[in-house]
């Protein structure tokens, strides 16, 4: 069975120029239809045209030809965008309806804001698009052939800086951090490494008392240094 999209809105609201940016394969005419218009888009999709006008809807809301599956009532994004209620019964007998501000591209944000918050107040789901510009016509299209709405963008993250080591030009000696983080998140390689740090023996002799080279300490601090687990580095002085 068909799904049957309605599209109805006020003249001159862009009925036709949004069904010929939504489906571009249709030969769509650009006059208002009598009563209604009907175009064939798919095995799958049956669009409805119907008129702004109080006759073509109480003619069918009294005997309606087909049961309508997405219903979308247009305003005008160049003009004040006020819905028409007296087209509001056609689009409230579909269980997927929503209210979609045309000409985006010549609407102001005010607009855009008045226009959704009477979808809001109506129960219609909101979408403004511009079939000039193509926006928002694929999370329309998506809409109305899905039913899953586009996901809102996710804030960004706050980028956390790394904090990384000194470069190891001489042997140093790590000074563990007096509030350190939970050990869980260590290897036992680092847990062995912080464990003999005392904050006076330096890289070298904490390899020599482990039993493992130089090299492998030092790996070992830079990542404690980075987890917070030693909080500085001092050179080591020879006297």
């Amino acid at each position: 069975m068909s799904k049957v999209l309605l599209v109805t809105g006020p003249k001159g609201s862009g009925k036709s120029t949004l069904i010929k940016a939504l489906f571009p394969e249709l030969p769509v005419r650009f006059t208002e239809p009598p009563i209604y218009r009907i175009y064939e888009a798919s095995q799958a999709m049956r669009v409805v045209e119907v008129p702004g006008r109080a006759d073509a809807v109480r003619l069918l809301l009294a005997a309606p030809p087909w049961k309508v599956s997405v219903g979308l009532l247009l305003v005008d994004g160049s003009q004040q965008p006020r819905a028409d209620l007296d087209l509001l019964p056609l689009v409230l007998a579909a269980p997927q309806r929503a209210l979609v501000l045309t000409k985006l591209d010549l609407a102001s944000s005010e607009s855009v804001k008045l226009a959704r918050a009477e979808a809001q107040k109506i129960d219609l789901d909101f979408f403004a698009v511009s079939a000039v510009t193509g926006q928002g016509i694929p999370e329309l299209l998506q809409w109305i052939t899905t039913g899953a709405k586009p996901k809102p963008p996710e804030a960004p993250q706050p980028k956390v800086e790394e904090k990384i080591a000194p470069m190891f030009l001489a042997d140093v000696i790590p000074v563990p951090s007096p509030r350190p983080p939970a050990r869980a998140t260590l290897s036992p390689e680092e847990e062995a490494v912080l464990k003999a740090c005392d904050g006076r023996k330096s890289i070298t002799e904490i390899a020599r008392e482990l039993g493992v080279s130089p090299a492998a300490v030092k790996g070992a601090v830079d990542k404690l240094f980075s987890k917070g687990f030693i909080k500085e580095l001092k050179p080591k002085v020879v006297v």
